[in-house]
């Protein structure tokens, strides 16, 4: 049923004042749960902490910036479309009050499942870089085929969320657009003129939003499923 469905049913088992939320390709290091807990505090009831990836296979393109957002490496704070940092659900801590407040919604799929939770219990996150996990990827994950999938998942859903949840004003969904458009139109470039991967994935990602973000195209079914 999707990460999120997970997540709501180990909420309803937990039990502690604390809950901590991890992936499954996850791999902590030494020191990760006292430092992601030392990050909790009164003004930010959710902390989450750095992923780092290591790979089964060679890494898709030339440029290791240009997929590891894709690929889920989180080395800096993620900030939304309001400024303020985004959790990351695969790395995090909370005060149980929190999940009592927004539990996750099942039928919000990445990249804004993270920034819609945050949004609904009204709370401010920190980020914790010490608190690092390992996020292991397999040879499966980095399929090309299916990453292209992926990310054209990812900009579909993000377009039409600022556009349907975020309401965002036509004009200014209009110059976002107009910014995924060209960032797509160099990257495709990039792609063919260093024979890169790396520019196919960014710009079919960029084009994907800006297709959502102007009504073009919509997200599929609301019904609950793995993004996988």
């Amino acid at each position: 049923m999707g990460a999120n469905a997970a997540r709501n049913a180990a909420l309803k088992v937990a039990k502690g004042d604390v809950i901590v939320l991890i992936d499954d390709d996850a791999i902590v290091t030494e020191g990760w749960l006292r430092n992601l807990l030392n990050g909790l505090s009164q003004e930010y009831p959710v902390a989450s902490g750095a992923m780092r990836l290591t790979l089964e296979g060679p890494l898709l393109g030339k440029h290791r910036e240009e997929i590891q957002g894709t690929l889920g490496e989180v080395l800096r704070a993620p900030i939304g479309f309001d400024g303020q940092i985004v959790p990351v659900l695969a790395n995090l801590a909370a005060f149980r009050w929190v999940f009592e407040r927004a539990t996750f919604d099942e039928t919000v799929l990445p990249p804004v499942e993270e920034a819609e939770w945050l949004g609904r219990a009204g709370v401010r996150a920190t980020f914790v870089p010490d608190a690092l996990v390992w996020h292991y990827k397999t040879k499966e994950d980095l399929r090309l085929g299916r990453i292209l999938s992926y990310v054209w998942l990812r900009g579909r859903e993000g377009g039409w969320w600022i556009r349907k949840s975020l309401r965002v004003p036509f004009r200014q969904r209009v110059t976002m657009a107009t910014q995924s458009l060209r960032t797509a139109i160099r990257s495709f470039g990039h792609a063919g003129w260093q024979r890169c991967w790396g520019g196919v994935v960014i710009g079919l990602g960029e084009l994907s939003m800006a297709l959502a973000l102007m009504g073009i195209i919509n997200r599929g079914s609301r019904a609950p499923k793995s993004w996988r």
